[in-house]
């Protein structure tokens, strides 16, 4: 199994950071390669519309364009992980999603028959999107983030779609005493070295 995973914090001892690495400590036999984009010079999408009109993959050339172009399409997951900040993903998190319009296929600009079947993506099928988003509130708080994330995971052709919430989540040391993090980490990792042998 090839895992990208991308750390959308800023802290990379930050409780998203924490729980990803959990979840990657028990990929059995797994190629991990982690990337914090705290430490990637790069820009959100600019809207040239480039990859509509004159290629297919994102043009621009900045520390995110090799993770983009080469590394996620060859992976068979990838793992997002971000901190909850001001109702929404981190900053970090959010640009680098914002350069997934790229992957958008032509056909999903010119769907007009119901009947058909859509293709969403440039990304090849079979691929496991993971989200991870810890955050300081209750459980009851931005639910909808996660119904976001389950729109722009499916809308980027990610077949198999899996999320972690990490709740009541302040200091860097809270998640080192939540073991049902750890349980749910390991869960998921589980079922994702059953799919991937």
């Amino acid at each position: 199994m090839k895992c990208v995973l991308v750390h959308g914090s800023p802290r990379k001892q930050g409780n998203s950071s924490s729980l990803a690495a959990m979840l990657a400590d028990c990929l059995r036999g797994a190629e991990v390669s982690h990337r914090h984009l705290a430490d990637l010079d790069y820009s959100g999408c600019l809207g040239c519309m480039s990859c509509r009109k004159k290629s297919e993959i994102c043009v621009l050339q900045d520390g995110i364009s090799t993770l983009l172009r080469e590394e996620i399409p060859a992976a068979d997951v990838l793992v997002i992980a971000a901190p909850v900040y001001l109702d929404y993903v981190s900053g970090q998190a959010k640009l680098f999603m914002d350069r997934f319009f790229a992957y958008l296929s032509p056909e999903y600009f010119r769907q007009t028959d119901p009947n058909k079947k859509p293709v969403n993506s440039r990304l090849p099928e079979g691929k496991t999107g993971v989200f991870i988003l810890t955050q300081g509130q209750p459980e009851g708080r931005y639910g909808y983030i996660t119904e976001m994330m389950e729109t722009f995971l499916r809308k980027m052709g990610f077949t198999y779609r899996h999320y972690l919430r990490g709740c009541l989540l302040n200091s860097s040391r809270d998640i080192q005493a939540r073991p049902d993090l750890r349980e749910q980490a390991g869960a998921l990792a589980r079922l994702l070295n059953e799919r991937y042998p």
